[in-house]
């Protein structure tokens, strides 16, 4: 029977024990620090496992070692394992930016598996990570076997080279990070008018939403709307005396890079509108 481990029982550790024992996966169980003890029970009591009392003890009783941990955490953590078991079992953690290579270097099956979305509730989120999708990076020799245990579980993987991990985590951030300061910086212009915080939040929530389910359905090209796309030079004109007169020269910055790669995706959808004279605006504007 394949035992799998896990070093740490916060959200991502118990987050993934549970969707493993509950899709039939056999956890050994979990090692935790004295400090956080506590959620490393919790993580075991609800996956019917154990909780070790060293790093030794785990990795004899289990065959895969996944590493929950942050990201600073992982190398020393794993140089604390005796060298025995660095050569037999296979090593997994759970970081978007770091290889495996990075915290594993001495491993013979050294792997990176990492799921693109925020693992915020350690309750209920292990009931949607068969919408995720998951990176697979390591070692070719256990790869296939790795990622068919995991679709066996269906879990989507997609395999990553260990050279593309952190453009791969900077795809993950622009996409969610970036976009959350995108929605400040839009809810603070909505301020400025005379909104409150919550008035601002809620006002932009069908529009954000909405448009993000129109990305996600029929993609970035199809989606596009507002006035770059409509070729509407004069209202991105006001917007350019407005960003100019408040001196939101952060805000201006933001808006030129981000119309730039708009009026890429607007010249797409449609070919034969005229764009030059939004392309000249944009061009003056960065010439300042």
């Amino acid at each position: 029977m394949l035992r799998i481990g896990f070093i740490g029982g916060g959200k991502v550790g118990s987050t993934l024990g549970k969707y493993f024992f509950k899709h039939g996966l056999y956890l050994s169980g979990y090692y935790c620090d004295p400090l956080h003890q506590t959620s490393a029970l919790n993580a075991a009591q609800q996956t019917s496992s154990k909780i070790f009392n060293s790093l030794e003890s785990l990795c004899d009783k289990s065959d895969i070692v996944f590493f929950t941990l942050p990201d600073g955490c992982i190398k020393e953590t794993f140089e604390k394992i005796p060298e025995k078991y660095q050569k037999d079992r296979i090593f997994i953690h759970c970081s978007g930016a770091l290889s495996s290579k990075d915290c594993f270097k001495e491993a013979s099956y050294a792997y990176s598996f990492h799921p693109m979305c925020a693992v915020s509730d350690p309750i209920n989120s292990y009931k949607y990570l068969n919408k995720v999708t998951f990176t697979l990076e390591g070692h070719e020799e256990k790869f296939c076997f790795l990622k068919d245990l995991f679709e066996s579980v269906s879990l989507k993987v997609v395999k990553l080279s260990d050279e593309n991990k952190v453009k791969y985590h900077l795809a993950s951030v622009m996409a969610s990070n970036l976009v959350t300061a995108l929605f400040e910086k839009a809810s603070e212009l909505l301020v400025q008018c005379g909104f409150t915080q919550d008035e601002a939040r809620s006002s932009l929530s069908s529009l954000f939403l909405g448009n993000a389910d129109n990305i996600v359905r029929d993609g970035t090209v199809k989606a596009l709307t507002g006035p770059v796309q409509r070729a509407d030079s004069l209202t991105v004109k006001k917007h350019l005396e407005v960003l100019n007169n408040d001196k939101q020269n952060d805000n201006l910055e933001l808006y030129l890079i981000l119309s730039r790669t708009l009026l890429k995706l607007a010249q797409k959808k449609n070919s034969k509108a005229d764009f030059s004279e939004i392309n000249t605006l944009l061009k003056v504007q960065e010439e300042k």
